[in-house]
């Protein structure tokens, strides 16, 4: 009998993402929705490889995401909508993966840094001329305050127009 032989999706790196976030509780935190399952895939993607949402779209495609995760199919437009879904959903996210980490117990010291990225385009809502940390001039950027507990963890980052001082980012 003739023998055939191909190769299907690659399944170990995703399960093995898969089983980390359940464990860290990552995955529920997110939840079974197919948006919490959708913003889940984008997490791991960048952990996989680098790339744009077609990227990641194609990287599932290679890879058994869509039945590791119980994923409908999906594409870039579906992933760009998620982010939005993502931005809604962030503050609940933090809130519940800090109680993970530290239960009724909160640190007692924070560290607390704000940079800046300049962008080469002018198309982001949150654009704005400011100081810019990169030297420069004439650039529009994004300012970003990073929130980590006293071991350097994040707890929280958000992002702000590039005419927000230091100050009033915290």
């Amino acid at each position: 009998e003739e023998v055939v032989v191909q190769q299907g999706v690659s399944f170990g790196a995703v399960w093995t993402l898969w089983q980390v976030a359940q464990r860290l509780g990552v995955a529920k935190t997110f939840g079974s929705t197919q948006d919490g399952r959708r913003a889940l895939w984008q997490v791991f993607a960048r952990v996989l490889e680098q790339g744009s949402r077609l990227s990641a779209v194609r990287l599932a495609n290679a890879h058994a995401a869509c039945d590791i995760l119980e994923l409908e199919a999906f594409d870039e437009d579906d992933l760009y909508a998620n982010l939005d879904w993502l931005a809604d959903q962030q503050e609940q996210i933090e809130d519940q993966l800090f109680r993970l980490r530290y239960g009724r117990q909160q640190p007692d010291l924070y560290l607390y840094d704000v940079t800046g990225s300049y962008l080469e385009g002018v198309c982001n809502a949150l654009a704005a001329f400011g100081y810019c940390r990169d030297g420069k001039s004439g650039k529009m950027q994004v300012v970003y305050g990073l929130l980590c507990d006293f071991q350097g963890g994040p707890v929280s980052i958000q992002a702000f127009p590039g005419n927000t001082s230091d100050t009033k980012t915290f």
